[in-house]
This record gives C-alpha cells, structure tokens and sequence, in this order.
C-alpha cells in the first residue's frame, strides 16, 4: 500500500501543481526530466531507492498524462470556442 501512495501522491500533485501553477509549455519538459530523476533513482542504494523512483515516475506519469490529455481534447474543444454552426437532428423513436 505504501508503494501505492508513493506514486499516487506525486501523480496527483503533479496534475494540480500543472494546472494551477505551471504554463502549459512547461509541462513535457518538466515530465520528461521528472522521468529521467526516476532513471537516477537507478544509482541509489538501501530503502529510499524504490520510494525515490516511485515519486519521480508519479510525477512524470501526471504531467505526461496531463500533456497527452490536453492535446487529445482540449485542442479539439478550444478550436471550437466561440464559432457558432447550424446543426440539424433528427429523432426517432
């Protein structure tokens, strides 16, 4: 369980210190170097090793995954912000 929190934590305090504190282009260079602090981790012996690569993978983990979900729908979404279309539907049944 403890492993657990080790990344969880960090995951979720990097999703909100991305949102709420960090410019969007900080995001994948700052994970990018989160994930090579995990790969530094490697040189690390005794008890603080594991706790060590976890919290760096979390905190890569969350601004990747918060970079790739940005791009994925909040692009899309930010094209259309303020256009206006027609849109005809049909309902039936």
């Amino acid at each position: 369980m403890r492993k657990l929190c080790a990344f969880a934590g960090p995951f979720s305090a990097a999703v909100f210190a991305a949102l709420f504190l960090l410019p969007e282009r900080f995001w994948l260079p700052v994970g990018l170097c989160c994930g090579l602090g995990a790969l530094a981790g490697m040189f690390f012996r005794g008890d603080g090793r594991l706790r060590c690569i976890l919290t760096a993978l979390g905190l890569s983990a969350g601004l990747l995954w918060l970079c790739a979900y940005t791009a994925l729908f909040h692009t899309g979404a930010e094209a259309l912000a303020g256009s206006e279309e027609t849109v005809e539907a049909v309902a039936a049944d």
